[in-house]
């Protein structure tokens, strides 16, 4: 069993170039959190897009580091996260769907091909079949007292699109393809992508374009002397920086190492 504050903080070490790549600063895992699919990886330059290892790339996971044979088993997190994949819900809060609050995630437990066993909750663990959802900040489980079949609550799908809703960003268009043409778009069901009651033969046809990523920088010295107003840990818990401490350059640097450079900016006045 592998627990994945274990693994979070260890560099990842390539065998062939016999170099550190990078130190494990969080985890992804798939849309249904059943496993962890990806490490993503920091270096000494916050700007630069983050590079992802897919866990089918680890050549060893040992006890001082993760393995990998070179840097080619890396990709940019950009190109390979999908949307609905989870990342990692350490200090997420924990509720039963009766509304219960049993307390924050402190770990998760890993099987040797990176299955999720178990969360760990104030020390104590709660099996991955009592896990209804997880979320972007919270975790829903089961209660004692009655079990949910979530099937029961999931909404129907309506007959009926919106095709302004069906786009996401200003490069994507949005094409109507009568009866008569040929070309078929079907979804992962292969079912017809988009149909209403009133046009069965009408299809929504969503194209994507590619653009590239948009890079961020921030000048991070206006943060120099403002006041926090939390404590911000690292994700193994370490106190990076106290609340109603003034913030240095040193504790910029030090929210950069540990990717808290945004919850650093959040939470400063």
């Amino acid at each position: 069993m592998i627990k994945i504050t274990e693994i979070l903080s260890k560099p990842v070490v390539s065998i062939l170039n016999s170099k550190t790549e990078g130190i494990i600063k969080n985890a992804i895992f798939d849309k249904n959190f059943k496993r962890l699919k990806w490490l993503v990886m920091f270096d000494n330059n916050e700007h630069l897009e983050e590079k992802t290892l897919n866990i089918n790339n680890i050549f060893s996971c040992g006890e001082n580091a993760v393995i990998i044979k070179d840097g080619q088993d890396l990709s940019l997190e950009a190109s390979c996260v999908k949307i609905g994949e989870k990342y990692l819900p350490i200090n997420n809060n924990v509720y039963t769907y009766l509304g219960k609050f049993i307390g924050k995630v402190n770990d998760i437990v890993l099987d040797d091909k990176y299955y999720i066993k178990s969360l760990i909750i104030n020390n104590e663990e709660i099996n991955i079949n009592e896990i209804i959802t997880c979320g972007e900040n919270v975790v829903i489980i089961q209660d004692n007292v009655k079990k949910l079949n979530i099937k029961n609550i999931k909404r129907k799908k309506k007959s009926e699109v919106n095709i302004l809703n069906l786009k996401t960003n200003k490069e994507q268009v949005v094409n109507i393809l009568n009866e008569n043409n040929n070309e078929i778009t079907e979804n992962e069901n292969n079912e017809p992508l988009f149909e209403t009651e009133e046009t069965k033969k009408v299809k929504y046809v969503l194209n994507e374009c590619a653009t590239l990523p948009k890079t961020f920088i921030a000048n991070n010295e206006l943060l120099i002397g403002r006041k926090l107003e939390k404590n911000i840990y690292s994700q193994n818990k370490e106190l990076i920086a106290k609340k109603n401490s003034k913030i240095t350059s040193d504790t910029i640097n030090k929210a950069k190492m540990f990717y808290k450079l945004r919850e650093l900016t959040k939470y400063s006045r």
